[in-house]
């Protein structure tokens, strides 16, 4: 309790999928959408490197 864990992550625009009723970072794994140039959107996940609590 009380510790802090910090995690950056480079993402897709949020206009892509704005996930209403969610978050966009859960649990230390980051949801996002990517769309390519035909404006096709596909959905992707990015996870942090794995920590130790102490």
């Amino acid at each position: 309790m009380g510790q802090q864990v910090t995690v950056e992550f480079a993402t897709g625009h949020p206009r892509n999928n704005p996930r209403r009723g969610r978050t966009v970072l859960e649990r230390v794994q980051h949801f996002s959408d990517s769309r390519d140039a035909a404006g096709a959107v596909t959905s992707f996940t990015a996870t942090s490197n794995d920590f130790d609590v102490e």
